[in-house]
């Protein structure tokens, strides 16, 4: 299960944040380009979630302290559900392969992906979502990240509350560690994956302990369509449909 994925590819950055089966996070790192979006910059347990970093921000002027960092106060936290934006027949499924492997995939470059973003702006558009969208697509873009909207797939295959719970954590953690790990290198993406294990063991515990909850008990459509998967990019091309097609 792999909740935490890095990118290397392009102009935008994130890191990407999935829900595969279980909840443990693991981290590697690539950059995809711009892909077509207004803006682009997704983990957290249970909500199996990849990460990937954004080759894209720059480093700190002082290089920062990537060991420093660590969890902000979150006690107070309060989960707030964004909905699941659904556009049907935005995309084919050839295009959302085709981005995978142009855009995430350890082959990405910044020309493929580039070249990928003006053939299939559409879709490009349904794919990403900034994080201050009023609605999210499969892809949620982050300061120096992207997380995969495994809650809004649970909400499209018909349990909205079960989404809810399961997209409380990466909420948590990005509250408790955002601010306090800002990603700009493999180093700082690693810093900032840290602070989300560390989150998700204290003041977010609640949070990741309700999504496991509700995903065992929920056993149904789900679970069926939106778990399961191992690593970023098998969890990406598993839930992308659900939104775009």
């Amino acid at each position: 299960m792999q909740l935490i994925k890095g990118m290397m590819v392009a102009a935008s950055a994130a890191l990407v944040v999935a829900m595969a089966e279980g909840c443990t996070s693991t981290v590697t790192v690539t950059d995809p380009p711009d892909s077509g979006t207004s803006g682009k910059d997704s983990g957290s347990p249970v909500v199996d979630s990849g990460v990937k970093k954004d080759s894209s921000v720059a480093p700190p002027a002082d290089g920062g302290d990537p060991g420093a960092c660590a969890p902000g106060d979150v006690s107070s936290y309060m989960p707030t559900y964004v909905p699941a934006a659904r556009t049907p027949g935005a995309c084919t499924q050839q295009a959302i392969t085709d981005f995978d492997n142009k855009c995430l995939g350890a082959n990405a470059t910044n020309a493929d992906c580039s070249a990928w973003a003006k053939a299939n702006a559409n879709c490009g558009k349904c794919l990403e979502s900034q994080d201050s969208a009023a609605k999210y697509g499969p892809l949620i873009l982050h300061t120096g990240y992207y997380s995969l909207n495994i809650g809004g797939c649970f909400e499209l295959a018909g349990d909205k509350t079960c989404g809810a719970a399961i997209a409380a954590p990466q909420g948590c953690t990005d509250a408790a560690c955002a601010a306090n790990c800002p990603v700009s290198d493999q180093a700082s993406f690693d810093a900032f994956t840290a602070c989300g294990t560390a989150a998700e063991k204290g003041n977010c515990k609640k949070y990741v302990d309700a999504a496991q909850a509700c995903e065992q008990a929920d056993g149904g459509v789900g679970v069926a369509k939106c778990t399961g998967w191992q690593d970023f990019e098998s969890g990406f091309l598993q839930i992308a449909g659900a939104f775009c097609l």
